[in-house]
């Protein structure tokens, strides 16, 4: 009942309070202020601020102009590392990789046939043939494209460098023509011969003309890029190596590459709304705080003074009524 009582001398003393200022306006004067089987392009890597902060109720405060919302410092911080991410994930350790800008329909599962071996190792390089598999038979399911992995040294039983081959196309070409048409035969495979002499080595692709409907020029040097980015990097597992190179080309050729801005385009979106939402919500948290406070002193005011200003209250209403100018 007290409590009930109070807050009703609470509405008359804000009431006053207003007729009140309404007569100093008024008295005031003031107012309201209103493709076919090909040997592609050779591509090759050689294997050797000062003021104290003070914290009010949720929003923060500085001493001076001079120092940075801490709101604005993360802002511009988060934007910095999204781009450096982007840009170190898009960018490989040798040169970059091309951007895949051809939207590609994958080839029917039944166009290839999966009886053609996937590895042909005369250096003994690959030591876990079953993870390589893996990594071919992913390529196949994300381009409809089965491929067979050929290491050699030689070309027939005779040793060639990598320079001699590169000079005379007739030599490689011939002999890569001659295992795709007697050992796969299908123009839904794509042959990758890798040669190295010792000293150097390169990649050489042939491709039927199915498969090329996938793996054309630009999925051809995407796939070139990743094998020289991998070899790099690579230490002592082949298996490994060869392994990402594939999973990594049918990752990137089976989707329009973005563009590098679109993904700090998108933070920014968020983090504008966010901030807008962040803002919004500590000035009706403040707003809330202020008349929380308000009515706290108000109510820890003695009774007699409630009174006495509500009398005061009641007063101003009646002369105001009176002097109505209306």
């Amino acid at each position: 009942m007290g409590r009930t009582v109070a807050q009703g001398l609470v509405k008359g003393a804000v009431a006053g309070a207003g007729f009140e200022a309404g007569r100093r306006i008024m008295g005031g004067g003031g107012g309201m202020m209103p493709r076919h089987v090909r040997t592609p392009r050779v591509t090759r890597h050689s294997r050797q601020r000062r003021g104290r902060r003070r914290h009010h109720g949720n929003g923060w405060h500085t001493g001076g102009n001079s120092r940075l919302n801490p709101f604005v410092i993360f802002f511009v911080a988060f934007i910095v590392i999204a781009f450096l991410v982007v840009v170190m994930n898009d960018t490989p350790r040798s040169g970059n990789i091309p951007a895949s800008t051809i939207r590609r329909q994958a080839l029917s599962s039944n166009a290839a046939n999966n009886n053609v071996p996937m590895l042909h190792d005369e250096l003994g390089w690959i030591n876990s043939p079953a993870r390589l598999n893996n990594a071919l038979r992913d390529f196949h399911q994300r381009t409809g494209i089965w491929t067979t992995l050929y290491i050699t040294d030689n070309i027939r039983g005779q040793s060639y460098t990598v320079d001699s081959l590169r000079r005379d196309r007739a030599i490689i070409d011939s002999f890569m023509l001659h295992v795709f048409n007697n050992a796969i035969n299908n123009g839904a495979h794509m042959l990758v011969l890798v040669y190295d002499d010792g000293r150097d080595w390169d990649v050489f692709l042939q491709i039927g003309a199915e498969a090329s409907l996938v793996m054309d020029i630009e999925a051809e040097h995407i796939l070139i890029g990743y094998m020289e980015r991998h070899w790099e990097g690579n230490t002592d597992d082949d298996a490994e190596m060869f392994s990402r190179v594939f999973q990594d080309t049918s990752r990137r050729i089976m989707q329009v590459t973005r563009p590098w801005w679109h993904i700090p385009l998108i933070l920014v979106l968020v983090l504008c709304i966010g901030a807008g939402g962040f803002f919004w919500w500590t000035r009706k948290k403040k707003q809330q705080n202020l008349e929380a406070e308000q009515t706290e002193r108000i109510l820890a005011m003695p009774m007699e003074t409630i009174g006495d200003n509500h009398d005061e209250a009641s007063q101003l209403a009646q002369e105001y009524d009176e002097n109505d100018i209306y």
